[in-house]
């Protein structure tokens, strides 16, 4: 759960004010978690996913009537993958795969032959997609979510097991038009995260859809929590 706090309202303010300043709030980052040897060197061109802000910090970074997507935000854990230059022991250049959580770039084993949750995702249809849009030439990244069974307190009808949706492409540090990443999920047959509005921006459907049930599953198989975590609106 989310809770406010109250405070006492400056002299002279004014409703929408931003007063993180005044008050000294920032955003709170998670402590970095313990790895275990699971974390690799990062690479830079490895890049993690764009922090999502709050609508409500920038409420006229969206015009009225602009056309966006809204998608429903996952409760699981961020995930990326890609194929990009690296150095082989030889010297030389190469193109290689690569996993990781936000922030961490993760071996694919660790010291006891597990592999790691964040390689999953890198089955033979993102490796292809990968592979397409690489083309020995440029550095690629999806981003998605992992979600399910023992990785948060929603299992979304998995029971036992994991899944994946992707929700964005970045190439050679540039996230590329939704549309043509659509086309290249659906060609190679990549889930994605589910679409829930289409169309006009307006703070009225921004609250229409922010609530609401999941849509990934039956409501009745989503465990404890049955609601959309949030949404994400993309321009």
């Amino acid at each position: 759960p989310s809770y406010g706090c109250m405070f006492e309202a400056p002299d002279n303010a004014q409703l929408g004010d931003n007063v993180a300043e005044l008050y000294g709030i920032t955003k709170w980052e998670p402590p970095a978690e313990s790895l275990d040897g699971n974390a690799e060197s990062p690479n830079s061109l490895f890049h993690k996913y764009t922090n999502i802000e709050n609508i409500g910090n920038f409420p006229e970074v969206f015009t009225e009537g602009e056309e966006v997507v809204f998608t429903e935000k996952i409760h699981g854990t961020n995930s990326r993958i890609g194929k990009i230059a690296s150095i082989d022991e030889n010297g030389q250049h190469v193109f290689i795969y690569v996993a990781g959580s936000h922030g961490v770039q993760r071996k694919e084993f660790n010291e006891n032959g597990v592999r790691s949750l964040y390689w999953e995702p890198l089955d033979e249809k993102t490796k292809k997609l990968l592979d397409h849009l690489c083309n020995d030439k440029h550095n690629v990244i999806i981003f998605g979510e992992i979600f399910g069974a023992g990785v948060q307190d929603m299992k979304y009808g998995f029971e036992n097991g994991k899944s994946f949706r992707a929700f964005d492409i970045a190439i050679d540090g540039n996230y590329i038009d939704f549309d043509v990443k659509m086309k290249l999920f659906s060609d190679f047959e990549i889930e994605i995260v589910p679409i829930l509005y289409r169309g006009a921006f307006s703070f009225s459907k921004v609250e229409e859809y922010t609530s609401g049930d999941t849509v990934i599953c039956d409501v009745k198989k989503a465990g404890k929590f049955k609601g959309r975590e949030g949404i994400v609106i993309t321009p």
